[in-house]
């Protein structure tokens, strides 16, 4: 069963995201804060994260920056509330694999969700 990661600091968003991977049969783990995220991937494997820019303390973007550095091959897909080209293309600069704009398109997440673990398996 692949895991996710679940990073965002509005609750509705985290159990939303929950549950829907978890009816696909993925394990979720949750955090609302980067600092909390950096340390559950510091005790726990997870297969991929879906880290939110605007986030409380070290924002989404610097976490992707640590993620990075720790876990280069590491799948991190960027969710956001603004529909910002430059932030975007920062994102995948720094290594992220996906831009997504909420409100989210959750048949769209999983499918680039799911290419993506296929991808890092083979």
């Amino acid at each position: 069963m692949s895991r996710i990661l679940v990073v965002d600091d509005e609750e509705e968003i985290r159990t939303l995201l929950s549950r829907y991977f978890g009816k696909k049969n993925y394990g979720v783990l949750t955090a609302e804060s980067a600092e909390e995220a950096l340390g559950i991937l510091e005790k726990e494997s997870v297969d991929a994260v879906l880290l939110d820019i605007q986030l409380p303390g070290i924002s989404g973007l610097d976490a992707l920056r640590r993620i990075r550095t720790s876990w280069p091959d590491l799948p991190v897909a960027m969710i956001s509330g603004q529909d910002d080209e430059e932030v975007a293309k920062d994102t995948l600069r720094y290594g992220a694999f996906d831009y997504i704009i909420k409100p989210i398109d959750f048949n769209y997440l999983e499918r680039t969700v799911y290419l993506k673990l296929v991808d890092k398996l083979t």
